[in-house]
């Protein structure tokens, strides 16, 4: 008899059959150099799961957050968001919240930084031109950044992008993604 596996037991199963981990610190890595995140203070984190990824990235690039917003739909995912953040941000005030990003209103008050880490394949091309217009006019603070870190299917052979291929739920290509959305940003 098969049993229902939890989102965050297969989600973790995942992640230990890819190199997504390998690649996220690499990037991670040369991401210090380049960029300076300094002046970030509140961040706002779009379908987190357990935050795993998102603690590490502030940790290590945004080390001076005050404030930490989670959103997740699922109930386990959420739980362990809390727990990640309590333990490994102790000084941040946090707040997670249970909700589905497609349908969630947005934060109380603009935020410093987005990050949305392998979300943007539950999203139709419509809708993520939507979320990028709330996160520019209502979201972000004036100079506020989004940190994306998405599966692509055309520069990472072998991972994540694979796995969504063959359920038929194909994700854009990173080239897609800029293209049809860096012009929002400028």
């Amino acid at each position: 008899m098969a049993t229902k596996m939890s989102y965050l037991k297969a989600l973790n199963s995942l992640r230990s059959r890819t190199t997504y981990k390998q690649a996220f610190a690499a990037t991670l890595s040369r991401m210090r150099s380049q960029v300076d995140l300094g002046s970030v203070r509140s961040c706002l984190a779009l379908g987190c799961g357990d935050g795993r990824d998102e603690v590490k990235f502030v940790k290590e690039l945004a080390a001076n957050i005050t404030k930490f917003i989670g959103v997740d739909r699922d109930h386990e995912s959420a739980e362990r968001l809390k727990d990640n953040l309590t333990n490994f941000l102790p000084n941040v005030s946090i707040q997670v919240i249970e909700a589905d990003v497609k349908s969630w209103g947005g934060p109380d008050d603009r935020v410093d930084l987005v990050l949305m880490f392998n979300l943007l394949y539950v999203f139709n091309s419509s809708q993520r031109q939507q979320l990028f217009g709330k996160l520019q006019q209502h979201w972000l603070t004036k100079g506020g950044l989004v940190a994306i870190v998405h599966a692509s299917q055309t520069k990472s052979p072998g991972t994540a992008h694979e796995i969504w291929e063959i359920l038929r739920r194909p994700l854009p290509g990173w080239e897609d993604v800029e293209r049809r959305h860096a012009r929002s940003w400028v």
